[in-house]
């Protein structure tokens, strides 16, 4: 049994260890659609940052993606974005301005296959500092993985490190 105190632990161990499911006594490598999370809540880029906010609030969530008409990822908006806009005094002193989320979302989105290696998946999100990862299949979005998705999937398994 591996001990996992930290997310450097958490994710040495991604990276280094077997992340295998046994199916029908088969053992397969875990994918992106084994942990991600598949109802999404996403915005559009004329969305008000306000509705953001009160969704972030209200949902407690830390990203969300942004969509097109088609569901295609245009862009995300995360916690993080949010507020160095508002250091940032994106919001004129008047507030008579409404940001929309366009102003503010990163567009240089990076998405993954549902089909992503779980190990390829924690590298992505270690190696860059993302807390997320839209997860699309023909541009359109099927799900999201965030670090917190692997928390709830490993805190129910028992987690047995073999090395080769």
């Amino acid at each position: 049994m591996t001990k996992i105190e930290d997310n450097r632990d958490f994710y040495n161990f991604i990276q280094y260890g077997q992340v295998t499911t046994e199916h029908n006594d088969k053992k397969r490598i875990l994918e992106a659609q084994d942990i991600m999370t598949k109802a999404v809540i996403t915005l559009k880029e004329d969305d008000s940052v306000n509705l953001f906010e009160e969704l972030a609030e209200l949902e407690k969530i830390r990203h969300v993606p942004v969509v097109n008409n088609n569901n295609e990822v245009v862009g995300l908006l995360t916690h993080r974005d949010f507020f160095d806009a508002l250091t940032q005094s994106f919001m004129n002193s008047s507030g008579d301005r409404e940001v929309k989320i366009s102003d503010i979302m990163k567009k240089d989105i990076t998405t993954i296959p549902k089909e992503e290696p779980l190990v390829d998946v924690a590298k992505i999100m270690y190696n860059n500092n993302y807390g997320c990862l839209p997860v699309t299949e023909n541009k359109v979005l099927i799900g999201i993985v965030t670090s917190n998705d692997f928390l709830k999937y490993f805190s129910h398994t028992d987690l047995s490190l073999n090395r080769e």
